[in-house]
Order: structure tokens, then sequence, then C-alpha cells
């Protein structure tokens, strides 16, 4: 374990400092997800995650999901879901309500590389009406990579993803480029301990970075 923290802090960079949901914030996700498998071709999935900000002190989003993932083909799968959304705005906690759907396309080799293409289309029900002008559609595009590389005995992976968000009436306002570690343990188990560079738009549309430390536990049934 104390190798993996020294290969996390050198991952991170030198600057990570600034207010709350500000340019240069660091932040500390967690994220906790279930994969249980209901057929060859089906898995029920449930997800939560929480996000500190302002040093990684102060909890200011939250969220709760669950879905199906459908496996077309060892290289297609498809999931319905929905996410209930939590941010913290003004001291208050504000609702978002959002159904979601993934499309995405992978690939692996022998040699152990794997990569993913995830295409996702959420909308954004903001109001607490299904049909209200702050509604909006969201499209988010991951592509995740996994090189053939593998580290200890615990046969550690390193990994790399980018995402970008489109928004409707804001365009792409978000991009995410993030890098770590891919951890197993005894087949049911993975971790996935990353730092993430973050470029978002504002309230006020002005592009800032955040620096994200995140943790992202899961387990298969």
């Amino acid at each position: 374990m104390s190798r993996i923290i020294r290969v996390l802090t050198l991952l991170l960079p030198l600057s990570l400092f600034g207010g709350l949901l500000s340019k240069g914030d660091f932040q500390v996700w967690n994220t906790d997800a279930v994969n249980i498998r209901v057929s060859r071709k089906m898995t029920l999935t449930g997800e939560t995650q929480f996000r500190y900000g302002d040093g990684g002190k102060n909890i200011f989003y939250k969220h709760y999901q669950g879905g199906l993932l459908f496996f077309r083909s060892p290289h297609i799968n498809f999931q319905t879901a929905y996410r209930q959304v939590y941010r913290r705005i003004d001291n208050k906690w504000e609702k978002e309500y959002n159904p979601f759907i993934d499309l995405t396309f992978q690939a692996s080799s022998r040699r152990g590389w794997f990569i993913s293409d995830r295409n996702r289309v959420v909308y954004r029900v903001r109001g607490g009406k299904l049909f209200d002008k702050q509604n909006l559609w969201l499209y988010r595009n991951r592509l995740f990579i996994l090189p053939g590389l593998r580290l200890g005995k615990a046969s550690m992976a390193p990994f790399f993803a980018y995402e970008f968000f489109w928004q409707e009436s804001r365009g792409i306002d978000q991009n995410r480029l993030q890098w770590g570690l891919s951890i197993p343990y005894r087949k049911k188990t993975m971790l996935n301990l990353s730092y993430m560079l973050r470029y978002l738009k504002n309230r006020k549309k002005k592009w800032i970075n955040q620096n994200v430390l995140w943790i992202d536990f899961s387990l298969h049934f």
C-alpha cells in the first residue's frame, strides 16, 4: 500500500490549491459500485458517489444510481439507468433527476490491452418537472485505455481516460483527463486510484481547471 501512495503522490501536480469549486480547487471523489450478473447478457448495476472540494474538506455533490447493463456482444454493451443527483449550491442541496443511456464499444487483446469508447446521453431534469425550460440534454463521450503492462504480484495496471461533455445551450463545457492505477483483488473486487485534471465552464462560461484525486471501488458478482 505504501508503494501505491508514493505512486499517486508522483501523479499529483505541485499546485493543487483553490477555493471550493474555484480555479485550482483540489477535490476528492469517492465512487462505490456494485455489479450483479443476473444472466449471461444482463447485469444489474448500482453506484454512489461523493465529491469533496476546498482541499477535500467540504462535500458539495453526491449521487445515487441504478441501472441495467445489456451485453450485445463482447464488443458492444448498452445500459439504461437513472441517477439521482444532489448539488450543494449556496449552502442548500438542489436535486436533479438524470435518466440516461450508455452505448459502449470495446475491444481487448491477448496481450492485456483494453480500449473502450462510451457514449452517454443524459436528460437533466432540473426544475422538478419532466417538461421544463430548465431541463437540458447532455452528451458525454469517454475514451478509456488500459495498456498491456502489469505491475507487481497484484497485477496492477496503469490506465488513461479522456472524456468531454457537450451540453445543450452551452456546447462543450467540460473536459476530463485522467490517469491512474487499476488494482484487482480476487476477481470480484476492483480499486481504481487516479488523478484527474478537470477543465469546465463556470456559471459565467469561463474555463477553469480543478484537480481531483479519485478513489473508485467496485464489487462484481
